[in-house]
């Protein structure tokens, strides 16, 4: 009888490895499907309120703004960079995030403009805008409101931009750079 009871745990133990084999397969083969769902806003962006536009007439309204002193300082970089970060908020319930959104700026902070801004310091002064950017789900998806929310956080870069040319520019020239999301606004910038 001891006998029987081992075979039969064996069994089960196979089972149970088999089926979790195949949930782990299943998943692996819908994962872009499970993260789409899970990200998706559910709301159409017709009827989503968001989050309350930036004043880039304040610095906290910019990731990156350097101090403007009244005269360009001598051997001082002659060109300036604005750069349009990439996506750092994933989304979940809204189709654009607020600049203020915590996880999404402790990444920025901490990963994207070390690594991707920082390099061009040596290049001239930096000026990167906090935008209401499109999350993630909105690369995810071929919905018109996914367009949509790209399309307004364009809105805001070309703000910023505008902003940036008028008040800190001083006609200096400039380089225009985006990495993902932003590589696109920087392109539309350009056109």
């Amino acid at each position: 009888m001891a006998e029987r009871f081992k075979g039969f745990k064996r069994w089960i133990f196979a089972g149970a490895v088999l089926l979790t084999g195949l949930l782990v397969a299943a998943a692996f083969v819908w994962r872009y499907d499970i993260l789409s769902n899970a990200l998706d806003p559910k709301v159409p962006f017709l009827a989503y309120k968001p989050p309350p536009a930036p004043d880039y007439a304040r610095p906290a309204a910019w990731a990156l703004l350097p101090r403007l002193p009244a005269r360009p300082a001598p051997g001082e970089p002659p060109v300036d960079v604005f750069f349009v970060h990439p996506t750092t908020f994933d989304g979940g319930q809204d189709w654009n995030g607020a600049i203020d959104q915590p996880k999404a700026q402790r990444f920025l902070s901490r990963v994207v403009l070390p690594n991707y801004a920082g390099p061009f310091y040596r290049v001239g002064r930096v000026f990167a805008p906090r935008y209401r950017q499109a999350s993630l789900y909105t690369y995810l998806t071929l919905r018109d409101d996914a367009r949509e929310a790209r399309r307004f956080a364009y809105g805001d870069v070309r703000t910023a931009f505008r902003l940036y040319l008028s008040q800190y520019n001083r006609g200096r020239p400039f380089i225009l750079v985006g990495v993902e999301q932003g590589g696109s606004m920087a392109a539309r910038l350009l056109r």
